[in-house]
């Protein structure tokens, strides 16, 4: 199992967003997003909170794959200075 020390960085992340495009960030979860990584199935991030769809994220994909899933999920729903925060973030505390 991975716990992510990056848990609070996607959390605050998430906190960010509005209601509609944290639906938008949950629908993205259950697509393919990034090649190589399989998308969440809609029943586990369905009526989730933030730190819910963060802990099925890490739970999934262990920590970096979360992070990048993150990242393009962000710029599909055109959250760019956010993911480009979380990269950087993410690459300084890494």
């Amino acid at each position: 199992s991975c716990i992510s020390s990056y848990f609070h960085l996607l959390v605050n992340i998430l906190e960010d967003l509005g209601d509609a495009d944290f639906r938008k960030f949950q629908w993205y979860l259950s697509q393919p997003v990034v090649n190589g990584y399989k998308a969440i199935p809609k029943s586990r991030t369905e009526k989730k909170t933030r730190e819910e769809i963060v802990d099925e994220m890490v739970q999934s994909y262990c920590e970096d794959p979360a992070v990048t899933v993150a990242v393009e999920i962000l710029r599909k729903i055109h959250h760019n200075a956010a993911a480009e925060m979380l990269s950087r973030q993410y690459a300084g505390a890494g």
